[in-house]
């Protein structure tokens, strides 16, 4: 059966449509999507926004590990340019779990994942 993925309890807390995907990190048996995450006020970490911030954001890491299998339908990585100079990718618009099988979409494309259940880890981490 497949679901969206806050029909689960994988990331409480966290927002992934308005989250900003600042890049995807592919290693053999992992992959890594970097994001300014949403936190939602249900989460631990959570504080309030900014004066300039309409959510509250932290950057983390959705990790997928032990990845069998891995397949893009589309990638396009579209650059997004910020006031501030920073640059993302766009956001997770689409998220759907079924099994262990993971489907992604959003401005920066679309992927398949077969994998363990995926995490969401705060901070930035490249190790």
């Amino acid at each position: 059966m497949r679901m969206d993925y806050f029909e689960t309890s994988l990331f409480p807390g966290v927002y992934f449509e308005d989250s900003y995907v600042l890049g995807v990190d592919e290693r053999p048996g992992e992959v890594r999507f970097l994001i300014d995450a949403v936190l939602e006020q249900t989460h631990p970490q959570y504080t309030e926004p900014g004066p300039d911030e309409q959510y509250c954001y932290r950057e983390g890491n959705l990790v997928f590990p032990a990845v069998r299998r891995l397949r893009w339908i589309s990638r396009t990585f579209a650059e997004s340019i910020d006031k501030d100079g920073s640059v993302d990718y766009g956001n997770i618009d689409t998220f759907t779990i079924e099994g262990d099988t993971y489907r992604l979409s959003g401005d920066w494309g679309e992927l398949e994942i077969v994998s363990e259940t995926p995490k969401f880890i705060l901070g930035h981490q490249t190790a």
